[in-house]
């Protein structure tokens, strides 16, 4: 589970959907990550501009 302010998906050139889409993909691509690799990956590619607020919180239940 990962929470965020929308300064993680948000930038001037782009829709909210758009930004929400991408960071789904990379979310998906990079699961496998440990957690803390995982949220590095996610705020190192977000295409905001630098001039807003950006957090990250990510939840990972252990395996059964």
């Amino acid at each position: 589970m990962v929470f965020f302010t929308d300064g993680l998906i948000e930038h001037p050139a782009h829709t909210i959907d758009d930004g929400l889409a991408a960071l789904a993909e990379l979310a998906t691509l990079h699961a496998s990550l440990p957690l803390q690799d995982f949220v590095d990956t996610l705020a190192d590619h977000h295409p905001s501009d630098g001039h807003d607020d950006m957090a990250i919180l990510a939840l990972r239940t252990p395996e059964t």
